[in-house]
């Protein structure tokens, strides 16, 4: 009818003000902050630090696993942790607006539970290296991965709704790197 036409072009105008805010808004994703295990430290403090000759034996492997996957482990967010579990892995931090919200420990040496993860469910690795104006997001399932393709990991092989918005939020074309397993 006229009168909806009406009504449709006075919200449409309404929508080119800057006061004007849509009704329903997603609301804010937010994640509460955590602790990186027990004395956990950038690989770099522990290279320079007081306490290096004592841990070299175990930093070593670390180091070394860090170096062969491709990265400057003194250049770069790589975490260690000489607390028990934690001796033989490389720790990740999560970060979510500049803050760390979780963090994944993988094993540096062969054997079971190759990771160790305090994160919140839905979590998007690498999230906060992504800008609004990049072309593409690469998207991956585990941390390294995504590390070495400047892309983000679901740290999962399936995908939630809530991580599906977090990548879509920026409005690029989405590329998906599998893991070439089952």
């Amino acid at each position: 009818s006229e009168d909806t036409i009406k009504e449709l072009v006075f919200e449409a105008m309404k929508t080119e003000s800057e006061e004007y805010k849509p009704e329903h808004q997603e609301p804010k994703l937010e994640f509460t902050d955590k602790e990186l295990p027990e004395g956990a430290m950038p690989l770099l403090e522990w290279v320079n630090g007081e306490y290096f000759k004592e841990v070299s034996i175990l930093l070593e492997p670390v180091i070394s696993y860090v170096v062969n996957r491709g990265y400057d482990p003194f250049n770069g967010d790589f975490y260690w942790s000489p607390s028990p579990g934690y001796e033989n892995r490389v720790i990740l931090p999560f970060r979510w607006e500049g803050r760390i919200v979780g963090n994944t420990a993988r094993k540096v040496a062969e054997g079971k539970l190759k990771y160790l993860s305090d994160q919140h469910p839905h979590f998007v690795f690498n999230f906060d290296k992504q800008t609004e104006d990049q072309k593409y997001i690469f998207v991956c399932e585990g941390p390294f991965d995504a590390l070495a393709i400047g892309g983000v990991a679901l740290l999962t092989n399936e995908i939630a709704e809530q991580q599906s918005r977090i990548i879509n939020s920026l409005g690029a074309e989405v590329i998906v790197f599998p893991d070439q397993d089952r």
